[in-house]
């Protein structure tokens, strides 16, 4: 027999999951950041490269990176909707109705995405 407060137990507990490893993720790509931050407050000479550096950007932007692709593989309804969000407006017309200028490459990508989700539809 269902019972919805079983399930419902399941889907916050899933959710509890899910959120536990965004603030993982977070924590884990911001820490480098800190760290350096740290180290330079407490040690002035110490000399930073910037490779390090870079490392360390990218890891923040590979944060929201992941974030996105964690909710879609974990949460169904995050990516049905994030599929409608991308595809229910006529990706064609967008720049259009916003007075946007595109160059040819962004035409291009325009066009690939907006035949995706016609076939998507179809």
């Amino acid at each position: 027999m269902f019972n919805p407060s079983t399930a419902r137990t399941e889907m916050n507990q899933k959710l509890v999951k899910t959120l536990f490893m965004v603030t993982i993720l977070s924590l884990i790509s911001w820490l480098p950041l800190q760290v350096i931050l740290i180290l330079l407050y407490y040690y002035p000479n110490v000399k930073i490269t910037a490779n390090i550096l870079l490392i360390v950007r990218l890891f923040q932007y590979f944060n929201s990176l992941l974030n996105p692709i964690v909710y879609n593989l974990r949460m169904p309804d995050f990516r049905k909707e994030m599929i409608n969000l991308i595809c229910a407006c006529c990706i064609k017309d967008i720049p259009k109705r916003a007075g946007i200028r595109l160059n040819s490459e962004l035409r291009w990508l325009v066009g690939v995405l907006a035949f995706k989700c016609t076939v998507r539809k179809g």
